[in-house]
């Protein structure tokens, strides 16, 4: 069901706490795209993309 968008938060958040940043970048974008009002995917996926760049220029 593509346009449950609080299933994907679920999803976005499981991933997130299990490390996968880039699964949860894809899936907080997806939220966008089917709701793009949606302010806390929109924060979510910005903290998120940022955590990333971030690990990258550690390494």
């Amino acid at each position: 069901m593509p346009h449950l968008s609080l299933a994907y938060h679920g999803l976005a958040e499981i991933y997130t706490q299990q490390g996968q940043l880039q699964k949860a970048i894809d899936t907080y974008r997806h939220i966008t795209e089917i709701e793009p009002d949606d302010s806390d995917a929109q924060k979510a996926l910005n903290n998120l993309e940022r955590l990333k760049r971030a690990s990258q220029t550690t390494q």
